[in-house]
């Protein structure tokens, strides 16, 4: 062994000596060591730059990740790196990739990249419910008329309250109990339409979801028994 694979040696097992979830200890060592690492095997590097872009997810700068997260997955492709410690590390930069567009506001490309994750593996319940989430996002346009009515009804709510303190109880008593009746009214509507409207908008994203799934099993499906009469 000569002295430039001992130093490699070397740095791979202070690597590996960084305790499992220390994610800054990670990205300082990276940091710290860039041009060595590169030096190393293209199985070391690949672990070593695969475990930096899960630090730089946890410790959530996703702006990071979009920077290097093309490198790695490309790769992962090149060298068939497809399973690391028991995790399909292909499909996790993927997600790591997704969720880092999502955070970083590109939900157009993450929502086209979640699809393909879900292609990949339509059962993974990560990757339904960060899909679920996304159409949630893209559907607030939805459920906007009936926060604005919630929002409209608070208010009317809040002036009858001061209409009734300032004017009815000192001067018209007697008129107290209808006000009261349609403050409440107003409050209580006003509530039930925020509540239906969030209730509509999650069990017609859980549908569409569903759906979507359902297409991408049954279009496996029939991919799978077209491959199989050839």
């Amino acid at each position: 062994m000569n002295i430039s694979t001992e130093n490699n040696h070397t740095l791979f097992m202070g690597f590996l000596r960084i305790p499992i979830g220390s994610y800054r200890e990670v990205v300082h060592f990276y940091e710290d060591y860039r041009s060595e690492i590169a030096q190393l095997g293209f199985q070391e590097q690949f672990e070593i730059q695969a475990c930096y872009i899960e630090a730089l997810f946890a410790m959530e700068k996703y702006r990071e990740v979009l920077f290097q997260v093309d490198n790695v997955i490309e790769t992962a492709i090149a060298f068939n790196f497809s399973r690391m410690w028991g995790v399909d590390i292909y499909f996790n930069l993927l997600c790591k990739k997704a969720m880092s567009l999502y955070h970083m506001g590109r939900i157009e490309e993450a929502g086209k990249l979640a699809v393909q994750l879900l292609y990949i593996d339509p059962r993974d319940v990560v990757i339904k419910n960060f899909y679920k989430h996304l159409l949630l996002r893209k559907s607030l346009h939805l459920v906007t008329p009936t926060r604005v009515f919630y929002i409209s009804g608070l208010l009317t709510t809040i002036l009858l309250m001061m209409f009734e303190l300032l004017v009815i109880w000192p001067f018209y008593n007697e008129l107290d109990p209808l006000i009261g009746k349609v403050r409440n009214i107003v409050f209580i509507g006003a509530i039930v339409v925020f509540i239906m409207g969030e209730v509509f908008r999650l069990v017609a994203m859980e549908w569409r979801t569903r759906i979507k799934i359902k297409q991408i099993l049954q279009q496996k499906s029939l991919n799978k028994k077209m491959n199989q009469s050839h």
